[in-house]
């Protein structure tokens, strides 16, 4: 009868820790997740800048503003000499002015001398074709050649010099008369018209309009590592050079005079803009080319953009490497700011996720208690990704309802009531 006794006490004492168990643990349906992994470094734009000097000194005038997105050709910048300027437009002014009063003084004139040199030019033609007649007459006539060839007394016949010979000379001397003038009305105007033309190029030249070289993003502000910081052609840059570099802000103001060979303004290649981030060994390993992240440059109100790895340099002497994220949004941060602290975020693959709290380690192996029929089951799992609070897991399906307090839960399980 004790043994008995003892025996049901046993096994209702240990129902009743089973029944208070059941009642104690909390479950929760598994939903697919991911997870949001961030690292941080220091991060420096590589950028694909067409920087364009001035041609002419001069005071400098923007057309557009900085950040504004232009096109090759889109004039961008005028550069102008005021005194230069002022003089060279009253010059055209009077060369205007005395060209206009050479059309009214002497093209009525050069008209009517090019209409009296073509009258010349016929009548010229028709006497040498009367010559040519008379002589082809004399030939066929010998007799006549005694007295129609005589330039003495006495010569009356069609080739002496009251003949049609005669009347050719007369003609083309009046013709080379009349093209004379004419050639030379011609000449004065085009002298005119040419010094006009040659002032209205230096004028040009005096307020030259500049156009960008190519599409992208206008800027008239210098950090000095144009070049240092371009788009890399070889190998990638390695950390310290990123580090060491020391940007020289220079800037072209509206109204500022500028030299010839100045740096005057520079268009960003919006389709070529690589982030370089500096990180440490064991941050570099977590990447691979090709893979899709975010990156937040700057602080604060900063945006994040979307991009892919393009390239993992290797790690110098002290473990620190170069990852670079080709970007794929457009943030005007990145065509002003050359270098600061960058975010890296990077999203695990989407699964099945639980409560860190789920996750149990029995005889060496992860695992979380599932409720399958009313009963908690141990079920191993592989933890794909993390954070502080979440594990994207592998072992279990979406919609699996695990127990987020197994601690409670003995090693072969309690049935849920």
């Amino acid at each position: 009868m004790a043994v008995l006794a003892v025996f049901l006490l046993a096994y209702y004492g240990q129902l009743a820790i089973q029944t208070a168990i059941s009642f104690m643990l909390r479950t929760q349906v598994v939903k697919a997740e991911h997870v949001e992994r961030t690292v941080s470094g220091q991060g420096f734009v590589l950028r694909k800048d067409d920087v364009v000097v001035a041609p002419v000194g001069g005071t400098v005038e923007w057309l557009v503003q900085d950040g504004d997105r232009v096109r090759a050709g889109t004039p961008v910048a005028r550069v102008v000499n005021p005194q230069a300027r002022t003089e060279l437009e009253k010059r055209l002014a009077q060369l205007d002015r005395d060209l206009a009063t050479w059309d009214h003084d002497n093209k009525a004139q050069q008209t009517q001398m090019e209409s009296e040199l073509t009258t010349q030019n016929r009548q010229l033609y028709d006497r040498v074709s009367a010559w040519r007649e008379d002589l082809v007459t004399a030939t066929a006539t010998p007799a006549a050649l005694p007295t129609g060839t005589s330039g003495g007394a006495g010569g009356s016949g069609g080739l002496s010099q009251t003949g049609t010979l005669a009347r050719v000379a007369e003609a083309a001397g009046s013709r080379k008369a009349t093209a004379f003038k004419a050639a030379t009305l011609r000449d004065e105007r085009a002298v005119l018209s040419s010094e006009r033309d040659a002032t209205a190029e230096l004028l040009r030249k005096a307020a030259l309009e500049i156009p960008a070289p190519g599409a992208g993003v206008f800027n008239h502000r210098f950090d000095g590592l144009e070049e240092a910081m371009t788009l890399p052609s070889g190998p990638p840059p390695e950390p310290s050079k990123l580090l060491g570099a020391r940007p020289k802000d220079s800037e072209a103001k509206a109204g500022d005079k500028v030299n010839p060979g100045q740096r005057l303004f520079r268009v960003t290649d919006t389709a070529k803009i690589v982030i370089a981030v500096v990180l440490a060994d064991r941050d570099m390993a977590e990447f691979t080319p090709g893979e899709q992240v975010s990156v937040r440059f700057g602080t604060g109100d900063a945006g994040e953009v979307k991009s892919q790895v393009s390239a993992v340099g290797e790690r110098d002497q002290t473990g620190m490497g170069v990852v670079f994220f080709a970007t794929s949004d457009f943030n005007p941060e990145l065509y002003v700011t050359r270098q600061a602290k960058v975010s890296v975020f990077r999203r695990s693959p989407e699964g099945p996720g639980v409560p860190k709290s789920a996750l149990v380690t029995r005889d060496g192996r992860t695992g979380v208690f599932v409720v399958e029929r009313d009963f908690t089951v141990l079920r191993p799992v592989t933890v794909l990704a993390a954070n502080p609070t979440m594990a994207v897991v592998d072992g279990i399906p979406v919609g699996a309802q695990v127990v987020t307090n197994p601690w409670l839960v003995p090693k072969k399980g309690v049935r849920i009531r």
